[in-house]
């Protein structure tokens, strides 16, 4: 959460490079041809490799924007090299990262590949398929974040720095991590295309979907 008024930040989580490098390496010793795009403070970090790379027409150059570092490995970029602080091949101590987006090409059932990405990552972080993060879509991808980042948390800063209760709150959402926030909100609303795992939460549901601007 930014203030409109000056642009600094009023909550904001970020994970030390090392810590999202964890199951990074976890998810590549299970899927060794799995590809991996990082969201830092910096400008984030996308494999040479990625298919995200090769689109064309806008989708890539929106790819390339969000993702402005092109580095060979995401697992070499995210390890600080021993005694060199400027990261020369590695990446600078202190790095700030955010989730990590898992593309695995080939597979019939992602849902199962999610799965097992999930098992892979372990205890503490969530996997969440991801379909609209390009122009046109994407498919086999998902976000790996870390259990620690949620909306209800930001939401709840955000109600301190401008001094009005959750109570007096409305919150909508439609993914499986919108479900704390329509928890704490003071009214919880449903997107009408949310997702199976928000089937009851919060307090309502919109009768159109985003994509019919339901809010």
């Amino acid at each position: 959460a930014m203030s409109i008024e000056n642009g600094s930040a009023i909550h904001e989580v970020w994970l030390d490079g090392s810590e999202a490098l964890e199951p990074v390496r976890r998810i590549r010793e299970r899927f060794p041809s799995a590809f991996i795009a990082q969201l830092t403070s910096d400008g984030s970090l996308i494999e040479s490799s990625h298919p995200w790379l090769k689109l064309g027409g806008e989708p890539e150059e929106v790819a390339r924007r969000l993702f402005r570092h092109i580095v060979p490995s995401i697992e070499v970029a995210l390890a600080p090299a021993p005694g060199d602080e400027a990261g020369d091949g590695g990446a600078p101590p202190g790095r700030r990262c955010a989730k990590c987006y898992v593309t695995v090409e080939g597979v019939e059932n992602f849902a199962t590949t999610m799965a097992e990405i999930k098992a892979a990552a372990g205890d503490g972080w969530e996997v969440r398929q991801v379909k609209q993060l390009l122009p046109g879509g994407i498919t086999n991808t998902c976000e790996v974040q870390s259990s620690r980042v949620n909306k209800a948390d930001c939401l709840a800063a955000l109600c301190r720095a401008i001094d009005i209760p959750m109570a007096n709150v409305w919150a909508f959402g439609d993914d499986a991590n919108d479900a704390l926030m329509l928890t704490q909100a003071g009214w919880g609303v449903r997107m009408a295309n949310h997702l199976p795992s928000l089937e009851g939460v919060g307090d309502d549901v919109t009768r159109y979907t985003n994509q019919e601007d339901g809010v």
